[in-house]
């Protein structure tokens, strides 16, 4: 099969050579990949950091994936052959401590695609039954790549303390899980994302969403209940900002992943003085047994007014390369989410 094979820095390749992977009793389904978007964490892999291999044993990325069901062990009940489905990468025990209350994110046993197996960008992988989860329509197979993302973002959501309606939220950053949180977020509150592409402009007005450019931040100073910063990386100006404009006694979300080891430079001052709650997120968890990505799942299929428009461009799995280029340069070009199609 193709497969995009993951080496080092800046050392990536599609080979079409690569042994397809084989259903066994745990990842007892395998799949036809359709879709696979590139999240953040994959850029920082493929570009930036090269992960220890005890963290990262799989040389084949991708863990937001859609396709079609193309085998099963006979055991397997929740989907069948040709069923379109979209796949949940974390594969938890469900049996620990942490995933009998719900926060399924800690197990101690967890393993994840992309990870741990191998991921989708390639034409086929293998998952567990308890990680699939069907598409209806044929139309929303790209849509539901984006599943994992909002899951996120919807965690980052109910992290949130305050319950009261009307919040100011402002988001820092302007990238697809900035975008799903206030696509979450938007019926209840005034939210403002806070970025560096106006183009998000009016894909945000469909929402009734504020967008501010970060040059002119300072003039929120102690104005939001809520901040959430979804940049992280290598640098802290944005979490500096989110003390900045963030009122006493309010909340900052951190969900934007920063790299190992980084140390921060922030006014922990400031933060104490004003009392602010600063809290991390995660990936996600599960609400009475039911995963957040499910609810994900459901809501981008059946509510979100601008799903259709998240997805900024599609390559082809042999245009990987030119995928990866493409994101580089998105200052000039302003993608939001990229798709590989197999």
């Amino acid at each position: 099969m193709k497969a995009v094979i993951y080496n080092d820095i800046n050392d990536y390749k599609v080979k079409d050579d690569i042994r397809e992977p084989e259903i066994n009793d745990i990842l007892n389904v395998k799949i036809k990949v359709k879709y696979c978007g590139i999240c953040g964490s994959d850029i920082h892999k493929l570009l930036y950091e090269k992960p220890d291999s005890n963290y990262v044993k799989t040389k084949i990325l991708g863990h937001e994936i859609t396709g079609v069901v193309i085998e099963k062990k006979t055991n397997v009940k929740k989907v069948n052959i040709g069923d379109m489905v979209v796949i949940e990468p974390l594969l938890y025990c469900g049996k620990c401590e942490m995933c009998k209350e719900g926060h399924v994110q800690f197990c101690k046993n967890i393993k994840s695609l992309g990870k741990d197996f191998g991921g989708g960008f390639a034409e086929y992988i293998v998952a567990n039954e308890k990680q699939v989860y069907k598409i209806d329509k044929k139309e929303n197979l790209k849509i539901s790549g984006m599943t994992d993302p909002y899951s996120v973002a919807l965690h980052t959501t109910r992290l949130i303390k305050n319950k009261k309606v009307g919040l100011k939220i402002g988001i820092i950053g302007d990238g697809i899980i900035a975008i799903a949180c206030a696509d979450f977020l938007s019926n209840r509150n005034q939210v403002t994302i806070i970025g560096k592409h106006d183009n998000r402009k009016s894909i945000l007005s469909k929402i009734n969403v504020n967008y501010v450019d970060t040059n002119i931040i300072t003039e929120k100073v102690n104005y939001f209940d809520v901040v959430i910063e979804t940049v992280g990386g290598r640098q802290s100006d944005t979490l500096e900002k989110a003390i900045k404009i963030c009122k006493p006694k309010g909340e900052i979300i951190v969900v934007g992943v920063y790299d190992n080891n980084f140390k921060f430079d922030i006014s922990l001052r400031e933060s104490f003085y004003k009392e602010l709650a600063i809290v991390g997120c995660n990936s996600f968890e599960t609400i009475n047994g039911i995963s957040e990505f499910k609810y994900a799942l459901d809501y981008l299929n059946n509510k979100s007014k601008i799903a259709n428009e998240l997805v900024s461009k599609t390559f082809e799995i042999d245009d990987f390369e030119d995928a990866i280029e493409y994101i580089k340069n998105r200052k000039q070009n302003n993608c939001i989410k990229i798709m590989i199609r197999m």
